[in-house]
């Protein structure tokens, strides 16, 4: 334990040295001489923290792995207590942490070409480490690490069988609780969430590589057993592995082409019958491609996304996080059809329409102004075009039931909460809900289409 003192206490400099008995003995010495410090304690595995400390005179905050073990007993005897989350470092800080590591490199490349390229090639490397095992500065900067690193994410893997389907696909769709098993934290990374003025966490996959690697071991587990995820079997009590079944049937013309027909609408009584785009321009354009998206990009820390990126036609976004709310995914479909009138027409622009995929299994998923708003504000951070973007866009949004649920029998309801009536935020989301979005029920049915769809391509 270290004690700093601050210049204000006219002892500039004095840095104090303590076990840990000690050091608590000190500080609750220096608290009842009217002292007033701030503490910061790291969580160490295997070593409990000090729990009589003077934590409600003085601040304090703890550091520790998202392991809910390592301050259990300081939550406990602390309890107002708030949880801050903190992401893993960004790509940039990455590579800042790594031209410190280089500094002199970088001042004798000024000059020298050999020096430059050596360093572009060493950065390459760690680029390459850093989609196999994550951005943990531990293991991507130190070789030894790194090599151990990836041998426990290749074994913590192969340790997620189709014994284990369950737990695989919480892993996989990013809500298994993190837990210091020596498998979860080779697999994903915690998430700060913020929800409102809220603070939440979620889970992501760690790296580019694992991620595709679990892709491949869902792969495994369908072409052994793909009666897993038959809509007749798990799949129906299952609400993860019905969503996983359809995003991945959407994927696949042969699949989708099946799963997109009889959009049914829910009609409140109050407007005309209107035929989904994915039956008047998916379905046309999908009849002869061999995938029915450009690409499939999965979409995690909505609100403070690590990189922005342009919102394009055609791909499938799929959600992957609380901050997502009201949908599971969406993708938008440009109409170039004559279909588009009017001074868009002439300008030769197409008629977009942004379609919201919910995958449930209740006959009813009703959603408040509240969780569409924070839907809105993340698509906005997320998107560096969604204004322009989705400017005079239609709407809709697509309700996938298994076919032997209860059906939906009328539009699904965005309410405004208690307090919030008179509020402008909210009453523009009602309105856009009531006005802007039509809304459709598709049923899935038990084709073995949709089992094939999770299979690797041949």
């Amino acid at each position: 334990m270290y004690i700093f003192y601050l210049p204000s206490g006219g002892e500039a400099g004095r840095v104090e040295s303590y076990d840990k008995t000690a050091g608590v003995r000190r500080v609750m010495e220096l608290s009842r001489a009217g002292k007033r410090g701030y503490m910061i304690l790291d969580v160490k595995k295997y070593v409990d923290l000090p729990t009589h400390l003077p934590a409600r005179l003085w601040g304090s905050i703890v550091l520790s792995s998202p392991n809910k073990k390592n301050f259990k007993v300081w939550r406990e005897t602390n309890m107002g207590s708030r949880f801050l989350f903190i992401n893993r470092y960004h790509s940039r800080e990455m590579k800042a942490y790594f031209a410190w590591l280089r500094r002199a490199d970088l001042a004798a490349a000024e000059g020298n070409a050999a020096v430059r390229a050596e360093l572009e090639e060493s950065w390459g490397v760690m680029e390459e480490r850093m989609r196999e095992v994550g951005h943990a500065p531990r293991y991507v900067f130190d070789d030894e690490n790194y090599k151990t690193r990836e041998a426990e994410a290749e074994v913590a893997l192969k340790n997620l069988n189709k014994m284990d389907v369950s737990h695989f696909l919480d892993v996989f769709a990013g809500s298994v609780e993190w837990k210091d098993d020596g498998t979860t934290h080779c697999l994903v990374d915690l998430v700060r969430l913020g929800v409102g003025d809220s603070e939440d966490c979620g889970n992501r996959p760690v790296s580019v590589n694992v991620r595709e690697k679990m892709l491949a071991k869902l792969h495994e587990i369908v072409a052994s057993d793909p009666r897993i995820f038959n809509p007749e079997h798990y799949a129906t009590t299952n609400g993860l592995v019905f969503e996983i079944l359809v995003l991945a049937a959407l994927q696949r013309p042969a699949s989708a082409w099946r799963l997109l027909q009889g959009a049914r609408i829910l009609d409140s009584g109050a407007r005309v019958q209107r035929r989904s785009v994915v039956e008047t321009v998916v379905l046309a354009s999908i009849a002869n491609e061999q995938s029915t998206f450009r690409r499939v990009l999965c979409l995690y820390n909505s609100c403070q996304p690590e990189k922005t990126i342009a919102c394009e036609p055609m791909v499938l976004y799929q959600c992957r996080s609380v901050n997502y709310p009201v949908i599971d995914g969406f993708f938008v479909v440009e109409d170039h059809s004559d279909q588009v009138v009017g001074a868009e027409q002439e300008r030769g622009a197409p008629q977009r329409t942004v379609v919201l995929l919910q995958v449930t299994l209740a006959a009813e998923h009703h959603t408040d102004t509240s969780k569409l708003m924070l839907l809105m504000k993340a698509l906005r951070a997320q998107f560096t075009n969604w204004e322009d973007f989705t400017r005079d866009a239609q709407w809709e949004m697509i309700y996938f039931l298994p076919n032997k649920a209860i059906k939906m029998s009328n539009r699904q309801r965005c309410s405004i909460p208690r307090g919030m009536e008179v509020n402008a935020g909210h009453k523009d989301a009602y309105k856009f809900w009531n006005t802007k979005v039509w809304q459709y029920q598709i049923s899935v049915d038990a084709t073995v289409s949709l089992v094939r769809a999770l299979l690797p391509k041949k």
